[in-house]
């Protein structure tokens, strides 16, 4: 009964911080409530990905179940640091259901509470090379992306990175960045003569 009772407690205080409190308050004041929503956001992660799994192999369109946006919402409400979150639904919003504008501001907030994210800036530099058509603010959140970026671990989708800052460098008269930025592929990828 007393661990019924305890689970009660924690999972209400647990919900009253999540609408109205700060996470960084819940963190400071309390850190057992914060990795409690920590491992709870994390879960609720893992479901996700289990998920889309499964509809992937079923043959179903996941990205159009527009209810999974809902639990990234709570995932990135129950744990702000939470950066793959973000970077998936904004992703969610502006290329799967038609939403640039809330994929952007979704992108905004996750840097607003994670300004540190490389992977948010990357996203933010796909989304303004890619949806924006923007090459000023792909270069200039690119930038941002690229001096956070760990460059002893590229995956591919940083080689992607790469090539779009360096063409975004191109595209705004930043010949010198772009070109060290081709010389940096040139060492992850074989270069041909149609690139910039």
């Amino acid at each position: 009964i007393i661990c019924i009772f305890l689970l009660m407690f924690l999972l209400i205080q647990t919900f009253f911080f999540i609408f109205f409190r700060d996470s960084k308050l819940i963190s400071k004041q309390n850190p057992l409530l914060f990795q409690i929503r920590v491992i709870a956001s994390e879960y609720l992660w893992n479901k996700i990905d289990f998920y889309h799994h499964m509809w992937e192999f079923s043959g179903k369109a996941p990205f159009y179940e527009t209810g999974k946006i809902y639990l990234v919402r709570f995932i990135t409400r129950l744990n702000p640091k939470f950066t793959r979150a973000y970077a998936l639904g904004s992703y969610f919003l502006y290329k799967h259901l038609n939403r640039k504008e809330a994929g952007r501001r979704f992108l905004i907030e996750g840097l607003t509470e994670n300004p540190e994210s490389y992977e948010l800036w990357r996203e933010l530099t796909f989304y303004n090379f890619f949806i924006n058509k923007d090459k000023k603010r792909s270069y200039s959140s690119g930038k941002k992306a690229f001096k956070l970026m760990n460059i002893d671990n590229i995956s591919n989708d940083d080689i992607i990175f790469l090539r779009i800052l360096a063409v975004s460098s191109f595209e705004v008269g930043q010949y010198k960045d772009s070109l060290n930025l081709y010389n940096l592929l040139s060492n992850y990828v074989g270069l041909n003569k149609n690139d910039k």
